[in-house]
């Protein structure tokens, strides 16, 4: 992980927004979550398929992220995050553990699959 990605990790700052890049309704090209105290990237390498996790400023096309899994994040701190690695060695994931000032976790994992970023709820139960 990215030495200025691991120190936004370590002090967040709560979650404001979360915006994104799609083109026709399709998943995610890149989300960009912005945080009180810096603004966190992913998107794809296109041609390795793996993920590119990144400091970075908001994006000028991107919109609004009007789905459940970025609701649930927002107001929330980060307390973990992993680059994932998958059995053939690609950095194709990353997930994310946020915190609110209640203890409230919600875990979400990031993957890439045909160059798109997928969201996936990390359940508990």
């Amino acid at each position: 992980m990215d030495r200025d990605v691991w120190a936004l990790c370590e002090d967040s700052g709560p979650l404001l927004r979360v915006t994104g890049v799609a083109e026709d309704l399709l998943p995610w090209e890149s989300l960009r979550f912005e945080f009180a105290h810096g603004v966190l990237s992913l998107s794809c390498d296109i041609d390795t398929d793996e993920i590119i996790i990144e400091i970075g400023q908001s994006h000028p096309g991107a919109s609004d992220v009007d789905e459940a899994w970025a609701e649930r994040l927002l107001g929330k701190r980060i307390v973990y995050a992993w680059v994932l690695q998958n059995h053939r060695g690609y950095n194709d994931g990353f997930q994310l553990r946020l915190q609110d000032d209640e203890r409230k976790e919600y875990s979400v994992q990031f993957e890439v699959m045909a160059s798109a970023l997928h969201p996936v709820r990390v359940a508990s139960d």
